[in-house]
């Protein structure tokens, strides 16, 4: 019996830690829109062995490269702060109080 209440007790915890993060990992259809233009747009400026990953549920562009030697930093970030600004600006129109809009 003291087995079961311990198990019992044990589940709530973990319930609760489940629970929050199934409800972190939701995005608005904003977000979902947002995020699937900042990943197209970043993917278009991939240049040599840097690639993109993923994107965060913020907004952040999570890069890898292989065998690099650092210079296709500086060329993908150019190009994909100028391709990622509108897209930032029609999402904040829309979603003003988005915590990401707020500067």
């Amino acid at each position: 019996m003291n087995g079961i209440r311990r198990s019992i007790r044990m589940g709530g915890p973990l319930a609760v830690v489940v629970t929050a993060l199934g409800a972190c990992a939701v995005m608005t259809p904003a977000q979902n829109e947002r995020n699937g233009a900042l990943y197209a747009a970043a993917r278009s400026c991939e240049t040599g062995s840097l690639t993109v990953d993923r994107v965060s549920n913020d907004g952040m562009m999570y890069t890898r490269t292989m065998n690099s030697t650092g210079g296709e930093f500086a060329p993908f970030y150019q190009c994909y702060q100028e391709k990622a600004a509108p897209i930032w600006q029609a999402y904040c129109r829309t979603e003003p109080e988005s915590p990401q809009c707020k500067r």
